[in-house]
């Protein structure tokens, strides 16, 4: 038995999700890229590791980079991309997530220990961290690598406690010198003030106060 054709509203709903999913990547995207424009400003020439750079987010930002490098004469960028395996950043070039040319890969695994992040990280002038999904995880060995390499770090991170315990190393981030930007993606920011928005016109439309 041939399965009915999807009706016409899931149709609607699948393409209205569809399109949400592209406007919640696109602002992440954007704030992560505002924190490095930021970062770049003081910058002439460095070498960028995108860890995550395969997925979505890193190679949206990835690609951004490179773009913005390309308009200004003055700013010289190597862009590189940090992933598990070859065979996953051979993948996002076939789909064209990352440029075909001039972009190497880094083997690099969040669960490897500090040595070897450390020697991902090696020779680098600024990390973003795109590798997701970050629930769960939380242990901000990145970002102390990071630190201790005097690195500068950006990361999309949206895991409550995992950046609850980045912004604890923020005295250690001062005291090496170390621009260090948590949180930078929608989640939990804008997202969060859409919610704070919501509680409040539902306080003032009821005229009760909204415990969630």
């Amino acid at each position: 038995i041939a399965p009915s054709p999807p009706s016409r509203s899931s149709q609607l709903l699948y393409r209205r999700s569809y399109a949400m999913r592209r406007v919640q990547v696109a602002a992440s995207c954007l704030h992560v890229l505002l924190c490095l424009a930021r970062m770049l400003r003081v910058c002439s020439g460095l070498n960028v590791l995108v860890v995550g750079g395969s997925g979505r987010v890193g190679g949206s930002t990835l690609r951004w980079l490179q773009e913005y490098s390309s308009r200004d004469p003055n700013l010289d960028l190597k862009c590189n991309v940090g992933c598990r395996s070859q065979s996953s950043f051979d993948a996002a070039v076939r789909r064209g997530v990352i440029p075909k040319s001039g972009v190497d890969f880094v083997p690099v695994d969040l669960d490897g220990g500090d040595d070897k992040l450390t020697e991902a990280i090696d020779g680098c002038g600024l990390v973003v961290h795109t590798a997701g999904p970050f629930q769960g995880r939380k242990d901000p060995a990145l970002l102390r690598c990071c630190i201790a390499k005097g690195i500068p770090y950006v990361d999309v991170c949206d895991e409550y406690d995992l950046a609850v315990t980045s912004k604890q190393m923020m005295e250690d981030a001062e005291a090496a010198g170390v621009a260090a930007v948590v949180s930078s993606g929608i989640w939990p920011g804008v997202s969060a003030l859409m919610a704070a928005e919501a509680k409040a016109k539902l306080e003032r439309n009821s005229g009760e106060q909204c415990d969630t």
